[in-house]
């Protein structure tokens, strides 16, 4: 089955808005077995969305349309849809009471713009969304599929989730892809292909493939097959088995994930608390960890100290520590996470202190330099450096990603 994205709405061409709708239908679909053709956007006008929905169903056997069925005069979707599909609009009692309930429910009035969003197209298969207003919508023509729903985010998710995964798998019969992920750290997209060349001219010829997914930090391998047959998903089983002999130290996760959501899990089921001492990464790096629900079990705090004269008063880093070697130095990281550690009680610590830029660096000490520390239970430093590239905030995440890294090594192999 072959689909296509349609997103409405002029704040997203003028960058008011981000497309994180497609990137979710995109991965959903997918793994249901439906190869994505093309993702478009267009303006809230009838003559943009006619001509984009209509070139998409002369292409594709699902249409898949994000946006423009609110309650105001501008959104115009539903309107179009029925000029498209030959078609009306009506009262709908059922999503009448539904949207009357909802306001019931928020103690607010609903207005007659709210009760109109109970006026659907009388062709339409009406998917209900529980979650807002504005309900799902499947036609039918000539064979193909178009589904219309919320621009929201999380009431799109759910019509795709509830609503549109049965059909695609009960309707309309879709083939199941299966794939594998395995998650990497430490090795850039191309070291990485280089190093598995041999491995993966073996995994395609055998009709397999193999997606190279990078982001911050990691690079995540998918491994899939068009055919779910037993014997495809023992093969991949196998071809994963070795990828852990020939990358046995980059290899951390087996689904899709991150370094931080690794490393949080680790920490709590463990139950070690963490402490975080930040200079260059500006409270970046405790920001990663407070994401998720629980950690306050074992995330104690953290103190910024980005001035010179922060480190000395909160983190008690001597004055004469910071005149000899500068605050972007091994010896003074080293200090402000055992210190840390020290000032919180926990089991570890973390510690930052670089040159982010753009200006600040020296011959010695370029801009993107990064020194960085990690004080274990038993005491010890491990301490690192590295000197990243690109802008400011590209240098500050760079840095969180490349500690998560380490640090994730420190507690896996800490006995």
């Amino acid at each position: 089955m072959t689909a296509e994205i349609v997103t409405i709405g002029d704040e997203i061409l003028l960058g008011q808005t981000v497309d994180s709708n497609s990137a979710f239908i995109g991965k959903k679909l997918h793994a249901l077995g439906v190869e994505i053709q093309q993702i478009t956007s267009v303006s809230d006008t009838v003559e943009a969305i006619t001509s984009s929905i209509n070139a998409a169903l002369s292409r594709v056997d699902l249409v898949l349309v994000t946006g423009g069925l609110g309650p105001t005069k501008d959104d115009i979707t539903k309107q179009t849809l029925c000029a498209i599909f030959d078609t009306k609009l009506v009262r709908n009692q059922e999503a009448y009471d539904r949207i009357e309930a909802y306001f019931k429910k928020l103690g607010r009035e609903m207005l007659e713009v709210n009760a109109q969003q109970a006026d659907l197209p009388e062709s339409a298969e009406i998917l209900r969304n529980e979650l807002g207003t504005a309900q799902g919508m499947l036609f039918e023509k000539e064979g193909k599929l178009l589904l219309s729903m919320p621009g929201v985010p999380y009431e799109m998710m759910h019509i795709i989730e509830e609503r549109l995964t049965p059909i695609i798998n009960n309707r309309l019969k879709s083939n199941q892809l299966f794939y594998q992920s395995v998650v990497t750290k430490g090795l850039p997209e191309s070291f990485l292909a280089q190093r598995l060349e041999s491995w993966e001219n073996n995994l395609r010829s055998s009709g397999f493939s193999l997606a190279y997914l990078p982001s911050p930090g990691v690079v995540k391998l998918r491994i899939g097959t068009n055919k779910a047959t037993e014997s495809n998903k023992k093969a991949i089983v196998e071809y994963v088995e070795e990828l852990k002999l020939l990358i046995p130290t980059h290899i951390f996760a087996f689904e899709d994930t991150s370094l931080d959501k690794v490393v949080t899990e680790f920490l709590m089921n463990k139950k070690y608390t963490l402490s975080i001492a930040e200079s260059c990464t500006g409270g970046n790096l405790s920001s990663y960890f407070v994401n998720y629900p629980g950690i306050s079990d074992v995330f104690l705090g953290s103190v910024i100290a980005y001035s010179n004269e922060m480190k000395v008063k909160l983190l008690d880093v001597p004055e004469e520590e910071i005149e000899q070697y500068g605050a972007v130095s091994k010896q003074v990281v080293s200090r402000m996470a055992l210190n840390m550690k020290k000032l919180a009680g926990s089991d570890y610590a973390l510690a930052t202190s670089g040159i982010a830029g753009p200006s600040g660096g020296s011959d010695d000490k370029p801009v993107g330099l990064v020194h960085m520390a990690i004080a274990k239970p038993n005491g010890e430093v491990y301490h690192f450096e590295k000197v990243f590239g690109g802008d400011r905030e590209r240098i500050i995440n760079r840095a969180c990603q490349y500690l998560f890294s380490e640090f994730y090594d420190v507690l896996v192999t800490m006995p």
